[in-house]
């Protein structure tokens, strides 16, 4: 007669390091645990709070060529302007040269960066 073969056990708690023990009791902790999780991803998204708050579009297509404003400044010649100077996305001529005809822009979901007048 064979014997039957039993399962490995599983680690007791006192096999286990100190480290695992109190994650085991801290995930037991819902509110602890989804407040970390919670927390994590705020992190995360504040790495990129410069795209998503930025007076600046992430991308302009404008008379066949494609800018990337928040890479580099370009001037307000570029868009149609009369200067030399960096331009500015806010302004109602430039928006105007950029939403016509084939013309477009990816504005960033917070069109205001911390630099911006109102």
């Amino acid at each position: 007669m064979t014997e039957p073969v039993h399962p490995l056990p599983a680690a007791s708690p006192a096999r286990l390091s100190p480290g695992r023990r109190a994650w085991r009791r801290f995930r037991r902790n819902r509110l602890g645990f989804y407040s970390l999780v919670l927390f994590v991803a705020m992190v995360v998204l504040s790495l990129f709070a410069e795209v998503l708050s930025t007076d600046k579009p992430l991308v302009v297509h404008y008379e066949g060529r494609t800018y990337f404003p928040v890479f580099k400044d370009y001037s307000e010649k570029a868009f149609g302007g009369d200067f030399e100077t960096p331009a500015d996305y806010l302004d109602p001529f430039i928006r105007q040269r950029i939403a016509e005809g084939a013309n477009w822009a990816v504005y960033a979901p917070n069109p205001y960066g911390p630099r911006t007048l109102n």
